[in-house]
């Protein structure tokens, strides 16, 4: 019986394990397409287009593009479960942030963060629907008021208690090497 129960255990981690290898290698991959994808549309020179279009539409209200990206990213991770799809926007939207003048730590709590906290409020996730064994109308109300509330405590947190943007002339980086630490940051 002892041999059976070892068996079984042996075979149950061989198939965790396996299953997180291939969860692993599928996420490494996907990373490194979406930083492969932004190292080619960097080199069309399209890109910086873009997101100078896009920073100078909110160069007079900066705190409107957080806050903008920390619902649209947090409700659309909440009300699908899913962040892996998300992931493709935010160097781009790491890229805005930045040229909005906001600091490194501020544009990745304002994208990473708010996909993180929609997940945690997710309406809807199969794996954890299925070991609580609950349906996704379970306090669906109380699930969209709380992660509403985390947001907005996020929003507040991120527009309260960071420093003010800095000027344009004071940013020290040049166009070309934000991109590229955000490449390198996903490689």
């Amino acid at each position: 019986k002892l041999i059976i129960i070892f068996f079984k255990l042996r075979l149950c981690l061989f198939n965790n394990l396996s299953t997180a290898l291939n969860l692993s290698i599928t996420m490494i991959v996907y990373l490194a397409i979406v930083g492969i994808f932004y190292a080619i549309i960097k080199k069309t020179g399209k890109y910086e287009a873009l997101v100078d279009n896009t920073a100078f539409a909110f160069k007079k209200n900066k705190p409107l593009f957080i806050v903008l990206t920390v619902f649209i990213l947090g409700l659309f991770s909440s009300f699908t479960g899913e962040i892996i799809s998300l992931i493709i926007f935010v160097p781009f939207l790491i890229s805005v942030i930045r040229r909005l003048g906001y600091s490194k730590e501020v544009s990745v709590i304002s994208t990473v963060g708010a996909l993180l906290l929609g997940q945690a409020g997710a309406i809807y996730s199969g794996y954890l629907f299925k070991s609580l064994n609950i349906t996704y109308q379970d306090n669906m109300v109380a699930k969209v008021v709380i992660t509403a509330i985390v947001l907005v405590f996020l929003i507040a947190f991120i527009l309260l208690f960071n420093k003010k943007p800095t000027p344009e002339k004071e940013i020290v980086k040049s166009k070309e090497t934000e991109l590229d630490d955000i490449i390198r940051t996903y490689l």
